[in-house]
C-alpha cells in the first residue's frame, strides 16, 4: 500500500519538476563521442549482411536453374547458372571488399 501511494505521487512530483526546469530556461545537454566508429561498423555489417543474402539467393538460382540433370563435366552445365554463380561471387566479393575497407 505504501509502495502504491508513493507511485501515485510521481506524476505529480514529475511534472512539478519538468514546469521549474522550463521557467528557469534550463536545459538537458548530451554530449556522446567516440559512437561513430560502432555505428560504421554495424552498418556495414549490416550491408554485408544484405549483399550476402542476396549472394546467396544467386547462387540458389544457379543451383535451382541446373534442377536434377545429370552433369557429366563442365561443359554440361547451362551457361545461365554460370551467370547466376558469376554473379554471386561477384555480389560476394563486394560485400566483402566494403568490409575490409
Amino acid at each position: 500500500r505504501d509502495i502504491l501511494n508513493s507511485i501515485r505521487g510521481v506524476p505529480r512530483h514529475m511534472r512539478w519538476f519538468l514546469r521549474e526546469f522550463s521557467k528557469r530556461n534550463y536545459a538537458f545537454e548530451v554530449h556522446q563521442r567516440g559512437y561513430e566508429t560502432e555505428f560504421s561498423k554495424i552498418s556495414k555489417g549490416l550491408r554485408f549482411l544484405g549483399l550476402s543474402v542476396v549472394s546467396g539467393v544467386l547462387a540458389f538460382s544457379g543451383v535451382y536453374l541446373l534442377g536434377a540433370r545429370d552433369v557429366s563435366s563442365l561443359s554440361s552445365v547451362p551457361l545461365i547458372c554460370w551467370i547466376f554463380w558469376a554473379l554471386s561471387f561477384a555480389v560476394f566479393g563486394g560485400g566483402v571488399m566494403m568490409v575490409k575497407k
